[in-house]
């Protein structure tokens, strides 16, 4: 029986030695000394906003039981404006209902105290802009 267990250990080594060589063989760079690099990863970072010397950009965070018309009223934006910037973020396809408190939205303001931009991030991989076209 010791016989049969040497000869099978010894089978199992030659395979294994084998395999091992073809590796070293066939995998490149492995027996010249080149290291294989492995891909980097980039990580993109969303940009800050931007403030530009007319406008004044503010945060405001979504209360709770609040609605996203409820909170530009409370930081003065006029109510038909309100209701327009809600109808261009549902056209584009962000669903309003899903506000959580704690949201934020993005105001810009021009020199003059004119809402110019407000911007809606649901998640880090979406994001809404509603820009004033002057009309």
């Amino acid at each position: 029986m010791t016989r049969k267990s040497f000869a099978l250990s010894l089978a199992a080594l030659t395979v294994t030695a084998s395999i091992a060589l073809l590796g070293w063989l066939v995998w490149p760079g492995s027996h010249t000394g080149m290291e294989r690099s492995s891909p980097e990863v980039a990580m993109l970072e969303p940009d800050p906003p931007v403030e530009s010397p007319t406008l004044h950009t503010e945060t405001l965070e979504i209360r709770k039981r609040d609605t996203v018309v409820a909170s530009l009223l409370r930081h003065d934006v006029p109510s038909a404006t309100a209701h327009e910037i809600v109808g261009t973020l549902r056209t584009a396809g962000a669903n309003l209902r899903q506000v959580r408190p704690g949201d934020q939205l993005q105001l810009s303001h021009d020199a003059e105290g004119r809402l110019a931009t407000l911007a809606y991030a649901p998640s880090p991989w979406v994001r809404f802009e509603v820009t004033d076209s002057g009309s």
